[in-house]
């Protein structure tokens, strides 16, 4: 191996849900300075690389390749040998269908480190979340895995010991899917044999058909299922009509683009993913750290009282304290959080804080950069001050290509609105994508507080969803919203 070349590690992301990404899948991705990621990746999983990562998207669509599979082994090779952690994220598991045996042999050539990380592979996730185990005692006990990508009259698959095997899943056979169930039942498997048909398994978009060898096919096409998709074939596709689970949860099929105004993850975004809904986050932000003088850093240990409006300052005003030589115990004794979270950090450095109170005399705020009528907004709130910047928000250009993709390919219904910021923001991404003004504000919306229903209205958005009292319903925590204040 050489020892200037850096190492590459082929990923398993999962089928879709990205909770089913191995632990050390994830590490891998914290630790990358490139990601080389496909289109059946769930994007959300890039938002846990490093600010410095760069994303190479070589996604493919039916018929339409965005990056051959030999460039795709030079853009590896490429990066590996300019001394850089590379992570080759693919859907599902690597090794089932996913052509890394080409992609290490490539690299073995050249002498580049890499591992090989598996996933959860896409056949006995998407039947267990459709409620379909692929083995079961009394049903099954021999479980096959096969392409769907085949030629009529080829030889590549074994039709035969495939139609002897008690449960076979075929991935990506939605084009063969006539093809494959008349040769099985050529080659002895009964018509009546129950199939199930899965798109976009694990996600927010699946969706279940059930038929049979003979019917599947028109249920398929009467159903508008498309690739990405896999075929379950067995008697136990037939458990789903007793033990389909994820179909049940609360927000099911909705499909909700969370808007934000800030660098870290959407609470809320996580919350209505766990229960079912297809979501995106956007736009996307990073932030990049201010400078703080000796004499700012005084200045806060002498006042009277600090108000922290942004969870992430907490972070980088202890590192200022420790740069400048200064001692933590010397913060003042009246310290506030804006939101919950804020406090719930400042509880983390040993610093026990409340809730902002509306408080006469001055007040030191510390945050990111805010624009001056986002600085009036907060002293109207909670008091007169100066403000302290610790870093500053920037559009993070790396997200554009997903966020585009999102918005062409997949149709959204809702727009989730936390917060005030996030209205203006979201408004912004539309215009730097060149969306018409008609067309996203004829997405429903939902809010959180009343003052961010108004600015939504405002923008043009004019239907309430459903989603709002939903969330009332399910006790939706105030600590994933600004728990007291406009501004996160």
């Amino acid at each position: 191996m050489r020892e200037d070349a850096g190492k590459v590690y082929l990923v398993g992301a999962g089928p879709g849900d990205e909770g089913l990404i191995t632990e050390k899948g994830k590490r891998s991705i914290t630790a990358a300075d490139v990601i080389v990621y496909d289109r059946l990746v769930n994007a959300r999983l890039l938002e846990h690389a490093k600010d410095t990562c760069e994303f190479v998207y070589c996604g493919k669509l039916p018929k339409h390749h965005v990056m051959r599979q030999e460039q795709i082994n030079q853009v590896l090779v490429r990066y590996a040998q300019e001394g850089k952690t590379v992570v080759r994220l693919k859907g599902g598991d690597p090794s089932v269908f996913g052509r890394v045996g080409e992609e290490a042999a490539e690299l073995a050539v050249r002498g580049i480190p890499y591992e090989m990380v598996p996933g959860v592979t896409s056949s006995i996730a998407a039947a267990a979340y459709a409620g379909i185990p692929v083995t079961h005692r009394e049903y099954s006990n021999t479980f096959t895995m096969a392409t769907g990508h085949c030629k009529e009259d080829s030889t590549d698959l074994d039709f035969a010991a495939l139609a002897k095997s008690k449960t076979a899943a075929f991935y990506m056979g939605i084009q063969n899917l006539s093809y494959l169930s008349s040769q099985l039942i050529a080659n002895g498997r009964d018509r009546q044999t129950p199939v199930a048909v899965i798109e976009w398994g694990t996600t927010g978009r699946q969706k279940t058909v059930l038929g049979t060898l003979a019917s599947i096919q028109q249920r398929v096409t009467e159903a508008g299922i498309a690739n990405p998709a896999m075929t379950v074939i067995g008697e136990v596709a037939q458990l789903r009509r007793e033990l389909a689970w994820f179909e049940e949860k609360p927000f099911y099929g909705k499909r909700v683009l969370v808007a934000k105004a800030a660098a870290e993850r959407s609470d809320i975004a996580a919350y209505l993913a766990e229960n079912g809904a297809d979501v995106w986050e956007i736009p996307h932000f990073r932030k990049r750290a201010l400078k703080l003088a000796e004499t700012e850093v005084r200045r806060v240990l002498e006042a009277d009282r600090v108000v922290f409006y942004a969870p992430d300052s907490v972070a980088f005003f202890m590192e200022a304290i420790l740069v400048c030589g200064l001692d933590v115990r010397d913060l003042p004794r009246r310290m506030e959080g804006v939101s919950a979270k804020s406090v719930e950090v400042l509880g983390q450095y040993g610093i026990r804080a409340g809730l902002v109170q509306p408080a006469d005399g001055e007040t030191l705020y510390i945050g990111r950069a805010l624009s001056l009528a986002e600085e009036e907004k907060l002293q109207a709130a909670w008091g007169r001050g100066v403000f302290l910047a610790t870093h500053q928000l920037e559009h993070d250009a790396r997200f554009d290509e997903v966020s585009e993709r999102m918005w062409t390919e997949f149709p959204w219904e809702t727009v989730m609105f936390p917060n005030q910021a996030a209205v203006a923001a979201f408004v912004a991404e539309m215009e730097r994508m060149g969306v018409d003004k008609a067309i996203y504000t004829a997405l429903s919306y939902a809010c959180i507080g009343k003052t961010t229903e108004d600015l939504a209205r405002a923008y043009g958005f004019t239907r309430r969803d459903e989603l709002q009292t939903m969330l009332q319903k399910q006790e939706w925590k105030k600590s994933c919203a600004p728990a007291a204040a406009p501004l996160r």
